[in-house]
């Protein structure tokens, strides 16, 4: 036997006999990992020839822990047997290259989701999933709408929301026809019987056209399975990637017969995945495996804990609501972790799909059945945009809820109805019509889901009175039906004594469960047969009991029947008499891995809130987590208008009712004030969008700063910022309480709050404040500089980067290296520029610096753009006639601005609220469509959509573009900077393909990084700055920081208005005596020279000291242009003995997240033999006394966590941050150095 190393994996080799082999041994060396995926290759010519003829490989896994010390252990290498002839090896290779890949190929939504077997090992929990752009205000879907399009030709075209768009957009070009477009076509696997599915069955397109159903289902897998590995090359650059080194793993229903099965095995094999390394995960299954991962992530009604939930022992009941089918099933956790079914899988097609269904009969009710009729037919584009409008609404629709839902009706569903019928289309008793919009009254809405409720209650309630699920006290929810509120609630009341556990994201449960499986299929360790399986044989003919017609005589009495062993739990399925291939769940190879997820030790948490102008977040780590992986972040996923219903950010909003109480904040914000304008009640109340950019606007910020709202009404600017922290403070408190396997006490959090870094001091202490006032404790809440966390977040993601022009990343963030951070954010662009030290640690190269060039500047465009086109009196009536109408439109730009690509020649096209049209025309007296005709912008007016040339929507583009360009292009051209070949770009805005392409085309040499998730790296990098603060080494400073003094005065030098006399010395007043010079790096707790001072007069008690800042380097007087005062000291000097000679050392320790200011006092009753430091952390409450001269301790200023900034210090006062205090003379004088 002969042992040697071959691409990194250790490999044993052992000479095998001549025979037919199954089981082969591994040989000697460390005792095998239990579930660890190994190749095992044969071939002929031993270890020592030259020549080696490969024979054959298999991938093949343990079937049991070898007992301690036993280093030899058997392994099951497939179930094919192979001749093996004299002279051939085996060699054994542990594959730790192992990927596994899931596709969750649903009926309303798909996607897929990857791990490495890395890892999985170090957590089964570290699952990664691409994010789609789905529609969702801040395009953050894990999923994509389950659509294929196929050209007349039937050649694939698109999938996913790409081919929603497409056929959309030729369906407004009426150039649809011919066109083959498929949706939730899964459903017809289900609705074919298990005998009755053909290979060669056929399925209807949108226009009731046929297509071979392989093609469409083996397209789309394929479109999958090319889309992740197109992914993977650009995140894994540096790596060979081989394409057997994935196992895939395609989830199917569990109520799906073995025909239909067999079916999506066929069709993924004809999409391109090897049969040997595809298996078939039942999704109730799969979900099951994925909660039994996170029994200290599952949320629970009524606040029941989870940490016993799916302990051994426990029996639970899985309900898997999905789009089309619900799946059922009743499981039992086993000692070692397995899981045995107890009951059948079963259930039927009650998904959401049935809402959709009540949603169209209720418009056939509401219109007629012909109108509909008309409608679906000469306006595809109308009915797509209404089925998208309905998916969106219906996961808005609560129990109990008391508002009206509100869907907008295409204008041609009126215009078929007024051809039909020759009326106009009014509202009926079903709904309300007002304008273009439908108003579903509470109770008609609701009804919309109490079919499919109601099937699924009554049908639990038949299994739970089945004696084999008794004792049977758990449901866990899963799925993405799961997520209706509607039907959690149906659930709850219909069993109220059922402990009901639903994981914090039920519709990616079996997605990334099924990636688990992949790795360790044992898990589910005995299952219950749902048919009853026989051969067909012949045996004696029983008179009176067979049937003479089944009566045969055998010539030679021979039987020619041949024996069939079948295997159950683990069934290779014939089920119908077309060319036989497995369906089964458990075909292929078999991969495990090691152990289960940790239970954290260590409560303490941090969390992070990005408070952005656009769209806010939270998210948050327990320091275990940390220490084991820094990318185990966690965020809650809000509903935010995404089809898929997957955002980690929900809209800046923030609502107050007409007494100024808070209401709601972010997408309920929304909702609730667009309802109250739909009822035209809003005028009371307080609506801010936005808001955070006034505080970039000015450098002057009073602590009564006033906001305006969205009708010019007035409240404090720090009651609206402090109640919208506080309200992520309240919701993340009220999330881990859920999520936590103990109380989680206050002080158990430590919070960061993200800031720009252009932002001036001012701005950056308001933020604090606010937060403290939003109920976060002082001592416990840190400033994060946004450029900054994202560098950190993509410092521990290296192996996880997109790269523009192909080049690798795996020296990215290697020591030496230079790079920009581009962070392009919604409101503000910051730009700054870091090096890796040879530590890890981050240094500051360029100071901080950027603009207001964000995402928001596309968006005034596309206003300027509308009062060009309609003019500014329309705009301003349309505001104000159809305030809900407005607010729709500023949601429909904002999700289709992110689908303008630069190399696009399709049109944009946007819904427009019918009221904007009349707005015009009472405006102007011109008929809508006849002004868009005259008007030179390249638009059309179809129906109620705009339809915006390609070249216009790019010039929407072009003013933020090039402002960021060319800033960039200064700061390359500074030789500070020389050696910076590298651009990363985070932040919202860094996802618009248009300034990707921007930047690509400014910087054609430069290696531009894009994080997967920009947006999201400020906020995760957040986290981790919490837990590793000093990683940033060295900072810029932003300003000059020197003391307000006096100094002996200059003739000719100094002017006489500052000349001054104290006790015979003649003196300069408003002296800048200068400590650290603006551009300075200061590294982390750097303390620059210490400058001593002496007081005036002799028989002074108190000495105040004033700290200034200036934009020049080197001030000569306070009062000079740019010098603004920032805050004061005192120092009691009750001991009047030294007279003037009483020395006051003053230093600036810079670098950290504050400004430090230490002082010593000399006392000469102790005749010099020590020096006293005092130093105290200051409250807001003793800031203010202490600005007063009223704070009566000895002590200089220490701003512990202050400011995330260096160089700072914090002028708490009643008055204006930054403005210049009343003139007072100084009370001290610079003592001149030897």
């Amino acid at each position: 036997m002969l042992s040697y190393k071959l691409r990194k994996f250790k490999l044993t080799v052992k000479k095998i006999t001549k025979g037919w082999k199954q089981e082969l041994i591994v040989l000697g060396g460390n005792t095998p990992y239990r579930g660890l995926c190994y190749y095992c290759y044969i071939f002929r010519g031993g270890p020592s020839s030259r020549t080696v003829e490969y024979l054959y490989h298999t991938h093949f896994q343990s079937t049991f822990r070898p007992n301690r010390g036993n280093a030899t252990g058997y392994f099951l290498a497939g179930k094919t047997m192979h001749w093996i002839p004299n002279n051939y090896y085996a060699l054994h290779s542990l594959l730790m290259d192992l990927r596994v890949v899931a596709m969750d190929f649903g009926t309303t939504f798909s996607g897929y989701a990857f791990a490495t077997l890395d890892d999985y090992k170090t957590n089964p929990l570290s699952i990664s999933t691409y994010t789609w752009a789905t529609g969702s205000q801040t395009g953050m879907s894990l999923k994509t709408p389950t659509c294929i399009l196929f050209d007349s030709d039937e050649n694939f075209v698109a999938f996913g929301k790409d081919a929603e768009d497409k056929y959309t957009e030729l369906a407004h070009e009426n150039n649809h026809k011919g066109w083959h477009y498929f949706r939730r076509f899964k459903m017809d696997l289900y609705k074919t019987g298990p005998q009755e599915m053909p290979r060669d069955l056929k399925i209807k397109d949108d226009q009731g056209r046929s297509m071979s159903a392989m093609i469409v289902f083996a397209e789309s897998i394929k479109f999958l399975k090319n889309h992740m590995m197109g992914v993977w090359a650009k995140r894994d650059m540096q790596k060979v990637f081989k394409t057997d080194e994935i196992q895939w793993v395609l989830t199917v229903p569990a109520i799906w017969s073995d025909a239909a099965k067999q079916f999506m095995r066929e069709s993924a094999i004809k999409g391109g995945i090897r049969n040997t390394q595809l298996i078939l995960a039942l999704e109730p299954e799969a979900a099951s495996i994925y909660c039994k991962y996170i029994p200290n992530e599952l949320t629970v009604t009524d606040g029941q804990t989870t940490i016993d939930a799916l302990s051994p022992g426990t029996k639970y009941l899985i309900l898997d609501a999905g789009g089309g089918t619900i799946d059922i099933t009743v499981q039992e956790v086993q000692e070692g972790e397995s899981i045995k079914q107890l009951y059948m899988a079963n259930g039927g097609d009650w998904g959401g799909t049935k809402v959709d269904l009540a949603f169209e009969k209720l418009l056939e009710e509401f219109a007629g059945k012909s109108a509909l009729q008309k409608f679906r037919q000469e306006n595809k584009s109308g009915h797509l945009d209404l089925q998208r409008e309905f998916e969106i609404k219906k996961r808005t629709i609560k129990s109990g809820q008391t508002s009206k839902t509100t869907i907008r009706v295409p204008v041609s569903l009126k215009d078929a109805y007024t051809a039909v019928s020759g009326k106009e289309l009014q509202s009926t008793n079903v709904a309300k019509l007002e304008r273009d919009k439908l108003r579903l009254a509470p109770d008609t809405a609701t009804d919309l889901f109490a079919e499919p409720c109601a099937y699924i209650v009554s049908h639990l309630q038949k299994i739970f009175d089945d004696p084999k699920v008794k004792g049977t006290d758990t449901i866990l929810m899963v799925g993405g039906f799961s997520e209706s509120p509607l039907l959690q609630h149906a659930v709850k009341k219909a069993f109220p004594s059922k402990t009901i556990i639903i994981p914090p994201d039920a519709g990616l449960a079996v997605l990334k469960g099924a990636v688990q499986f992949g790795f360790d299929q044992t898990v589910i360790s005995t299952r219950v047969c749902k048919v009853t399986y026989g051969i067909a044989s012949s045996s004696p003919f029983d008179e009176g009991k067979d049937p003479e017609d089944k009566k045969f005589i055998d010539e030679d009495g021979v039987c020619r029947d041949v024996g069939v062993k079948m295997i159950f739990g683990n069934p290779t399925g014939f089920t119908f008499p077309h060319p036989k291939y497995p369906a089964s769940f458990q075909f292929g190879p078999c991969f495990l891995t090691g152990p289960c997820l940790r239970k954290a030790t260590d409560l303490t948490y941090l969390a992070a809130i990005d408070f952005g102008t656009t769209f806010s977040g939270y998210a948050f780590q327990t320091r275990a987590d940390f220490k084991d992986d820094p990318l185990r972040i966690h965020g809650y996923s809000w509903t935010t208008g995404s089809n898929a219903g997957l955002s980690l950010k929900t809209p800046t909003c923030v609502l107050f009712d007409p007494a100024q109480n808070f209401y709601s904040f972010g997408i309920e914000a929304e909702d609730k004030y667009t309802e109250l304008a739909q009822e035209e009640d809003h005028a009371n109340w307080y609506y801010f969008r936005r808001f955070k950019m006034n505080l970039y606007k000015s450098q002057d910020i009073p602590r009564d700063l006033m906001l305006e709202d969205d009708k010019g009404k007035l409240l404090p600017a720090m009651k609206v910022i402090s109640e919208s922290i506080n309200f992520m403070r309240e919701h993340l408190m009220r999330e881990l309480g859920k999520k936590g396997q103990s109380v989680i006490r206050p002080s158990d959090i430590n919070w960061v709050l993200t800031v720009p870094a252009i932002w001036s001091d001012a701005a950056k202490q308001f933020m604090r404040e606010a937060a403290v006032k939003g109920g976060i404790p002082n001592s416990q809440l840190m400033l994060a500089l946004e450029p900054e966390a994202a560098s950190i977040y993509c410092k521990h993601i290296p192996s996880e980067r997109m790269v523009c022009g192909g080049k690798s990343t795996l020296d990215a963030f290697s020591p030496g290296t230079k790079y920009l951070i581009l962070d392009a954010g919604g409101g503000t662009i910051d730009i700054t520029v870091q090096e890796v030290q040879t530590d890890g640690t981050i240094k500051q190269l360029y100071m901080a610096n950027g603009g207001d060039w964000g995402g928001t500047k596309v968006d005034e465009a596309f206003e300027a753009f509308l009062e060009d086109l309609l003019g500014a009196p329309a705009i301003s009536r349309f505001r104000e006639d159809d305030k809900a109408g407005h607010l729709d439109l500023l949601r429909e730009f904002e999700i289709k601005k992110r689908s303008i690509k630069p190399d696009s020649s399709s049109k944009v096209t946007f819904k427009v609220p019918i009221s904007l049209k009349e707005a015009h025309e009472k405006e102007t007296g011109q008929d809508l469509k006849e002004s868009m005709s005259r008007s030179t912008k390249r638009v059309a007016w179809v129906g109620d959509k705009l339809r915006m040339e390609a070249d216009s929507a790019r010039e929407l583009f072009k003013s933020p573009c090039e402002y960021i360009t060319e800033h960039l292009e200064d700061i390359f051209g500074d030789p500070k900077v020389r050696g910076t070949n590298i651009i990363l770009m985070v932040g919202g805005f860094s996802d618009s393909p248009m300034l990707r392409d921007a930047v690509e085309r400014a910087f054609p040499g430069k290696i531009i990084i894009i994080p997967d998730e920009a947006g999201l790296a400020v906020l995760k990098g957040a986290v981790q700055f919490g837990f590793e603060p000093r990683i940033i080494s060295s900072r810029i400073c932003k300003a000059t920081y020197g003391v307000k003094t006096n100094s002996p005065f200059k003739e000719g030098v100094d002017p006489e208005d500052k000349k001054v006399i104290e006790e015979g010395d003649v003196l300069c007043s408003d002296r800048f005596d200068r400590h650290v010079e603006i551009g300075q790096p200061a590294g982390l707790d750097e303390e620059f020279g210490e400058q001593v001072y002496v007081p005036c007069r002799s028989n002074q008690t108190a000495m105040r000291v004033e700290i200034w800042t200036s934009l020049h380097k080197n001030p000569r007087y306070t009062t000079d242009p740019g010098c603004m005062y920032h805050g004061e000291l005192n120092v009691q000097m009750p001991d009047t003995t030294g007279g003037k000679n009483r020395k006051v050392g003053v230093k600036m320790i810079f670098g950290r997240t504050e400004l430090q200011v230490t002082q010593n006092i000399a006392s000469r009753i102790r005749l010099y033999q020590s020096v006293e430091r005092t130093s105290r952390t200051f409250t807001t409450t003793e800031h203010k006394r202490f600005i007063h001269g009223t704070c009566g301790y000895q002590i200089l200023l220490k701003t512990t966590r202050y400011l995330s900034d260096p160089a700072m210090c914090t002028p708490w006062r009643d008055s204006v941050y930054g403005a210049t205090p009343q003139s007072k003379q100084p009370q001290h004088k610079l003592l001149p150095k030897n």
